[in-house]
């Protein structure tokens, strides 16, 4: 969690899964007690499909002496995929989805955008124009 002056920041991985909103409430119980969370901004990444499929894929071959093929990893994709998304729901549901700010990885990287600087900049800082080049 990143702090800056009125305003809480998080970065979400792609492993949400399962996470509930008391799940939630226990993780900013443990964090602070002086975290209002009406300012907490969630920052939500996410990936090109194609790309989060063949590097969840990669992942998980990775042990492996004899890989699966991709084709038949599907059912467990889309297992994972569902998960996921009722992790999205989860952070919607507890910080409310005004206070979620979803952007995409794969666009960050290509842009040659460091993450860190984009949620400083864009986030925590909330800059736009010139000030956000200088930043």
């Amino acid at each position: 969690a990143l702090k800056s002056e009125g305003t809480t920041t998080i970065i979400t991985s792609e492993l949400l899964h399962g996470t509930t909103p008391e799940q939630w409430k226990y993780l900013f119980s443990k964090l602070s007690r002086s975290i209002d969370l009406r300012d907490v901004v969630v920052v939500s990444l996410y990936r090109a499909p194609w790309e989060r499929v063949l590097s969840e894929w990669l992942h998980h071959q990775k042990p492996k002496n004899a890989p699966d093929s991709l084709e038949s990893s599907m059912s467990f994709l889309k297992e994972l995929y569902a998960a996921e998304m009722k992790g999205e729901e989860s952070v919607n549901q507890f910080f409310g989805e005004s206070h979620v700010i979803r952007a995409s990885y794969d666009y960050l990287m290509e842009s040659h955008v460091p993450l860190a600087s984009w949620v400083v900049c864009n986030i925590s800082q909330n800059l736009r124009g010139s000030s956000w080049d200088a930043c």
